[in-house]
């Protein structure tokens, strides 16, 4: 389950990375190879333990860059990145 509580934080960090540790052990390491899709715009404000306060205005993240493993386990392959292209209108 994903949880920020923003604590003594007024506001939540500009950039958001999340990492997702896509391999199960037991007694041998196994890549896990489902498919993960993200939304292209993301409000973390529901995750946020503090959603309810009223200084709290909603936060939203876009997809910018996802790095994945091509291969068939954790110890053979590559890691490759896909960028957004940048759109003129945004910084």
């Amino acid at each position: 389950a994903l949880r920020y509580s923003l604590g003594q934080h007024t506001t939540l960090p500009p950039h958001l990375i999340f990492q997702l540790k896509r391999f199960s052990w037991e007694n041998v390491s196994t890549k896990i190879s489902n498919i993960v899709t993200c939304p292209p715009q993301l409000n973390v404000l529901e995750f946020c333990d503090d959603r309810n306060s009223a200084d709290v205005t909603p936060q939203y993240y876009y997809l910018k860059a996802v790095v994945a493993h091509i291969g068939d386990s954790l110890s053979a392959g590559h890691y490759v990145c896909y960028v957004l292209e940048q759109q003129e209108h945004e910084e």
